[in-house]
C-alpha cells in the first residue's frame, strides 16, 4: 500500500509530494541501472547486437511487478 511506503528524504521528492499530492504519494517507481565498461563503440555496438535476443526476456521480467 502507498501509504506504507517509506519516501526518499530529498527536497526533490518532498517538493513533488507537495506540488502534486495524492499522485506524487502513489508513486510506487522502481529502477535498475547497470553499467558496463566496454573496450571502445564498434564493441559497445558488438556487445547490444548480441543482447537483442535477451531483450523480450528483460521486458517479460520487468513487467511482472507484484506492484
Amino acid at each position: 500500500m502507498h501509504r506504507d511506503q517509506v519516501r526518499h528524504p530529498s527536497d526533490r521528492f518532498q517538493f513533488l509530494i507537495e506540488r502534486n499530492r495524492w499522485i506524487a504519494k502513489g508513486l510506487m517507481i522502481y529502477g535498475l541501472q547497470v553499467h558496463i565498461g566496454m573496450r571502445d563503440g564498434d564493441h559497445a555496438i558488438a556487445m547490444m547486437n548480441g543482447m537483442l535476443h535477451f531483450l523480450p526476456h528483460v521486458l517479460a521480467l520487468s513487467a511482472s511487478s507484484p506492484f
